[in-house]
C-alpha cells in the first residue's frame, strides 16, 4: 500500500478511536475518492476494511453504516468482478465486519450487513468462493450460538 494511503487510513482510524466522527467521515470520503486512482484495488479494499472494522469495534454504528453504504457500489460492481482476488477480498471484508459487529453486539448494523451480503451473493458467480465464505459465515454463527448470543445467531 502506498504511503499516502497508509497515512490516510491511520488518520481515519485515530479519528474514529478519538470520537472525531465528522473528521473521520471527511477523511473516509477522501479514501473513497482515492479508489479510482488506486493501482491495487485489493489493497485499497483492505484499507476500507480496516476503517470499517475500526468503526465497528469502536461502536461507531452510524459511521460504519454510512461508510458501508458509501462503498456498497464498489463492493458489488459488476464491472470489477473480473479482477483477480477482488471477489475474495470483498467477501472477506464483509465476513470480518460481520464478526466485529457480532463480537461487539451491534444489532443496529445487522440489517445493513444482511443487505450487503445479499447484494454480494447475487453479484458473485464464483461458486467455490461463495461456498467457502458461506461456510465461514456458518462457522461464525456456530461460535455465536456457543456463546449463547441469540440475536447474533439469528443474524
Amino acid at each position: 500500500m502506498d504511503t499516502a494511503l497508509t497515512e490516510l487510513v491511520v488518520k481515519i482510524c485515530l479519528e474514529v478511536r478519538q470520537g472525531l466522527t465528522q473528521e473521520a467521515a471527511v477523511d473516509f470520503g477522501k479514501l473513497v475518492a482515492a479508489q479510482k486512482s488506486a493501482q491495487d484495488q485489493v489493497r485499497w479494499l483492505g484499507a476500507v476494511e480496516t476503517c470499517l472494522v475500526t468503526a465497528a469495534r469502536c461502536k461507531q454504528v452510524e459511521l460504519a453504516q454510512g461508510w458501508l453504504r458509501a462503498v456498497s457500489p464498489l463492493l458489488v460492481g459488476a464491472e470489477q468482478q473480473s479482477v483477480a482476488g477482488l471477489i475474495a477480498a470483498r467477501g472477506e471484508l464483509l465476513l470480518k465486519l460481520c464478526f466485529a459487529a457480532c463480537d461487539k453486539r451491534l444489532e443496529k448494523l445487522f440489517p445493513v450487513l444482511q443487505e450487503q451480503w445479499r447484494d454480494w451473493l447475487h453479484a458473485v458467480e464464483n461458486t467455490q468462493e461463495v461456498q467457502r465464505l458461506c461456510g465461514e459465515l456458518l462457522n461464525l454463527a456456530a461460535r455465536m450460538a456457543r456463546r449463547g448470543w441469540r440475536p447474533e445467531v439469528r443474524f
